[in-house]
């Protein structure tokens, strides 16, 4: 991040969210569950292949900074990485789903009502 800490609003959360959920659908991925807090985001997602985590990241930051953008102006929204790990197993997808679900101070949660699982 080059500019000062981002705190988003609820109306930003909701964006944030609904451009996750977006951003997923087109690529074939499934979103198993999204918590957007204020200051930084949890997700679950599945998806075909295996991917460096990394460029999944990278690919929802861009889309729901481009949505951000249009509605608030251009700044720099997300740090320049974050934390990733791969999920091996419907155990640790359980797991990580209740715990993104259960973030204290969510702004906007999602949970799939979905149970398959893309990729697996």
């Amino acid at each position: 991040m080059v500019g000062m800490p981002v705190w988003l609003t609820q109306q930003q959360a909701e964006m944030v969210m609904e451009s996750f959920q977006e951003t997923a659908k087109l690529q074939g991925w499934w979103l198993g569950a999204a918590a957007v807090m204020a200051n930084h985001v949890h997700l679950v997602v599945t998806v075909d292949g295996d991917p460096e985590p990394g460029t999944l990241v990278l690919r929802l930051k861009n889309y729901a900074s481009r949505s951000l953008n249009q509605a608030f102006g251009r700044q720099d929204w997300w740090t320049a990485r974050g934390s990733t790990r791969k999920l091996d197993s419907l155990e640790s997808i359980n797991a990580a789903m209740r715990y993104v679900i259960e973030q204290p101070g969510a702004l906007k949660v999602y949970q799939s009502d979905n149970p398959g699982l893309a990729g697996l």
